[in-house]
């Protein structure tokens, strides 16, 4: 929003989430030509809304989640419509002509499974802010109960994700590197005891499994880097989590697969050129782990790597990200082609 080139774009943005207004609302005010609050507006009266406004391109950033709102789209709000960044997959509406992705996300050979035309992006279809000076030591590992001796996995992922088999995966990696702890955001009593159950039924005992609170974005990018390696989900990887965390300096590992949403995480590490870091299988993913954990210098060398990396990489330059963007919207407008 903030670096479209206002010359050539009108940006109407239109709400309709739960939340109130805060200071994310504000600041994307001010870039928009306009800015609307639907939450109470029937369909009529916003398709109505979109053809006083003579909107060109519809942009959908929920897709599938909660509190969408696909009829309108299905309604036609705009003479091109396009799926990207809130759901990870296809629509599966007639209406939605195109999806916004990356070579990595959907491949050429996966193009057939998807309603919609594929639009690729040249790097991560995922934008991010900008970097952004943090106070990597504001907190310490006591501060989270972490033992200052041991190697901490951490996943910071949505606990939704956390699959049966995954968490099996994390033991395995467990039972093979003794002094490390797993760091997990889990929210709930009843969660929290299925979890330690589970681990105990591999042996693994329940201190080395560290729960962690929620806090304010800041100040949870600031305790990321008190992990020493991030250990992706499946077949829902990390997606912000995993931009979050190569951010920090912290590396992560992620097994991937064939569907949009197992394919994120393998898109942001390959901004880094940190292919070894994407595996295919269980075996690799587990073998990977337990690797790192043992090898202090090639932990040291993935680290300075993603260092020198995201200072020249396109994953948080906005300007670059916002001109590639523009590039497609142009295309799909003036010529109704997809790249």
């Amino acid at each position: 929003f903030k670096y479209q080139d206002k010359q050539k774009f009108n940006i109407f943005a239109f709400s309709f989430g739960p939340r109130k207004f805060d200071q994310y609302s504000e600041e994307i005010k001010k870039y928009c030509t306009n800015f609307f609050d639907i939450k109470k507006m029937n369909d009529e009266n916003v398709l109505s809304l979109c053809d006083q406004n003579n909107i060109d391109i519809a942009i959908d950033l929920m897709g599938l989640t909660q509190f969408h709102r696909i009829e309108l789209f299905e309604q036609r709000l705009a003479p091109i419509q396009v799926n990207w960044l809130g759901y990870p997959g296809t629509l599966g509406v007639k209406n939605m002509d195109y999806l916004i992705a990356d070579k990595i996300i959907i491949p050429e050979k996966n193009k057939k499974y998807y309603f919609e035309k594929i639009l690729y992006l040249p790097n991560c279809y995922q934008p991010n802010s900008e970097l952004k000076y943090l106070h990597s030591n504001k907190f310490d590992k006591k501060k989270f109960g972490l033992k200052n001796d041991s190697f901490v996995y951490s996943s910071f992922n949505s606990q939704h994700k956390i699959t049966p088999n995954v968490f099996r995966s994390w033991m395995k990696i467990l039972q093979k590197t003794k002094k490390s702890i797993l760091w997990i955001l889990i929210e709930g009593i009843n969660a929290r005891k299925n979890i330690l159950k589970e681990a105990k039924k591999m042996n693994i005992n329940e201190d080395r499994i560290i729960f962690a609170e929620k806090l304010s974005h800041e100040d949870h990018l600031n305790r990321l880097n008190l992990a020493d390696l991030f250990l992706d989900t499946f077949p829902y990887s990390a997606h912000t989590t995993t931009s979050d965390s190569l951010r920090m300096g912290v590396p992560v590992v992620t097994l991937q697969g064939e569907t949009f949403a197992s394919r994120v995480a393998s898109s942001i590490l390959a901004q880094f050129k940190l292919f070894d870091l994407i595996t295919t299988n269980e075996k690799d993913y587990i073998n990977k782990a337990v690797e790192i954990y043992n090898n202090k210098n090639l932990l040291d060398k993935i680290k300075t790597q993603i260092n020198e990396f995201k200072y020249n990489s396109t994953l948080y330059n906005c300007k670059i990200f916002t001109k590639n963007l523009e590039n497609i919207y142009h295309n799909i407008y003036h010529h109704n082609i997809f790249v």
